[in-house]
């Protein structure tokens, strides 16, 4: 599934379901707007968060959901090897849910 291209207006409706501003929420947001396939350790990074699944779940995704976003993340296709074993990176990205839906439409799934 390909990442969701933003115009300005759905920026500025992603970006005004965040009442307080500067929380690691909106970090994360900005973040995937900026720039998709973004690693866990690079929202952890820039959010302070350290679960980003359960912030994804819990707290963006129930807030984007109505405007039919919601932020996800994919394993690469050939993870990279570190220190000698080879571990899953999961890569982030904001994504329309329309487009969930007609990828899984296409694949013969429903949800």
């Amino acid at each position: 599934m390909n990442p969701a291209k933003l115009s300005k207006a759905e920026v500025e409706s992603i970006l005004s379901t965040f009442k307080m501003k500067d929380t690691s929420s909106e970090r994360v947001c900005k973040f995937l707007i900026k720039s998709s396939d973004v690693t866990s350790s690079e929202l952890r990074a820039c959010s302070g968060a350290l679960n980003m699944s359960d912030l994804a779940n819990r707290i963006i995704n129930p807030k984007i959901e109505s405007l039919g976003f919601f932020i996800a993340c994919q394993s690469m296709a050939i993870p990279p090897k570190f220190r000698g074993s080879s571990n899953e990176v999961r890569l982030w990205s904001i994504f329309r849910e329309s487009d969930f839906e007609l990828e899984q439409l296409n694949k013969g799934e429903t949800k």
